[in-house]
C-alpha cells in the first residue's frame, strides 16, 4: 500500500521507506514459520537471514523516522547506516555459523544506538507537541521495549528463551509499531487534505 502511494507520487518519500521497512519486517516475521519450507529447510540460513535483516531494519528505521519527524540524517548517522548494512552482509555471507555465534555481543550493542536515539527523538518531539510523535510515542515505546528485551536475551543479561520466544516478543513489538505508523501517516494525510480543502473553499469564495 505504501509503496504504491510512493509510486503514484514520488514526493512522498516517507511512504517509500516505510513500505520497504514493513516489507522487511514481514519477511523476518515469517522466517521461522512453515511458509519458508518451500524456499529452504536450512534453518541455519533462515537464522542468518533473520539476523542480517535486523541490520537492514535499523538502517531503514533511521531513513524513515528521522525525516518523518523533521530531523536531518547527519553524516555520522549515514556512516552508521553503512556500517549496519555491511555488518548484515557479512553475517549473511559468512560461511557456516561461526561468525554468527561470535558476533552476538557486538551485534546487540550495534543495534542500541538507533534504538536509544529513536526513543529520545520521539519523546523530544512529542514534548514539542509534534502530532506525529505523540501518535508514535506509546506504540513505539512498546516496540523498543520488545526489541530491547530480545537483545538482552541475546547477550545473556536476562534468561535466554528459545528462538520462538524471542520471535514472539519481536512480532508483538512489530505489530504495535505497524499500527502506530499507519495511524500517524493517516493523521498526517487527513491534516494535509483538510488544509487543501480549506484553501480551495477560500479560493472559491474569493472567485465568487
Amino acid at each position: 500500500y505504501h509503496l504504491q502511494l510512493f509510486r503514484r507520487r514520488r514526493a512522498l518519500r516517507e511512504y517509500l521507506w516505510l513500505g520497504l521497512l514493513l516489507s522487511t519486517l514481514a519477511v523476518l516475521c515469517t522466517l521461522h514459520t512453515w511458509w519458508w519450507d518451500a524456499v529452504t529447510v536450512d534453518m541455519g540460513l533462515r537464522i542468518k537471514i533473520s539476523i542480517a535483516g535486523g541490520f537492514v531494519v535499523g538502517a531503514l528505521f533511521i531513513q524513515f523516522l528521522w525525516p518523518f519527524l523533521n530531523k536531518p540524517i547527519t553524516r555520522g548517522w549515514r556512516i552508521y547506516q553503512i556500517v549496519e548494512l555491511a555488518f548484515g552482509a557479512v553475517t549473511l555471507l559468512s560461511p557456516g555459523m561461526w561468525f554468527l555465534a561470535k558476533s552476538a555481543g557486538p551485534r546487540a550493542i550495534s543495534w542500541l544506538p538507533w534504538i536509544v536515539m529513536s526513543v529520545v527523538l520521539v519523546v523530544r518531539e512529542a514534548w514539542r507537541k509534534n502530532p506525529e510523535a505523540r501518535t508514535l510515542l506509546i506504540c513505539l515505546g512498546l516496540f523498543i521495549l520488545c526489541a530491547l528485551y530480545a537483545t538482552l536475551q541475546n547477550v545473556g543479561v536476562v534468561p535466554k528463551g528459545d528462538l520462538d520466544s524471542v520471535m514472539l516478543w519481536l512480532i508483538a513489538g512489530v505489530t504495535a509499531f505497524m499500527l502506530s505508523m499507519v495511524v500517524s501517516l493517516s493523521n498526517r494525510f487527513v491534516r494535509v487534505y483538510n488544509s487543501l480543502d480549506g484553501l480551495n473553499r477560500d479560493l472559491e469564495g474569493k472567485n465568487r
